[in-house]
């Protein structure tokens, strides 16, 4: 959350926007490998969200990130927030600290930056860079 919205910053908001959509919960690949001790903040309650979970497909999570994508009311808003409603949620005190905002973007810079691939330049080529010619 804290690198895209450094990146909403970085970006003129008359031609790119950045957003951040929660698609809620839904029924994927992912949230069905999960267990009990992946989050244990809900171990407690995990019965249920398993239930809730199985309820949602993935394409009604992706309605939410579809409806903020298209929205013409939402033309040229930048560095929302996004949940239930194309409405943008208030964002906390921490989530609009420029400085950790900047850390965020740092940091991924740096993991990118010393990613095992590259592409090559001109070639469109994915390179290991292990000297592969």
């Amino acid at each position: 959350m804290l690198a895209s919205l450094a990146l909403a910053r970085r970006l003129p908001a008359e031609q790119v926007t950045v957003n951040l959509v929660h698609p809620g919960m839904a029924w994927t690949q992912m949230t069905q490998s999960m267990t009990s001790e992946t989050i244990p903040a809900f171990r407690l309650v995990w019965p249920l969200l398993r239930a809730v979970q199985r309820r949602r497909s993935p394409e009604k999570a992706g309605q939410r990130v579809a409806v903020v994508a298209s929205a013409p009311q939402l033309s040229g808003h930048t560095g929302q927030y996004f949940e239930a409603k194309p409405t943008p949620r208030r964002l906390s005190a921490p989530e609009l600290d420029r400085e950790l905002q900047e850390r965020a973007w740092e940091l991924g810079a740096e993991l990118v930056a010393g990613a095992p691939t590259s592409c090559r330049s001109g070639s469109g080529r994915m390179d290991s860079g292990a000297g592969s010619g």
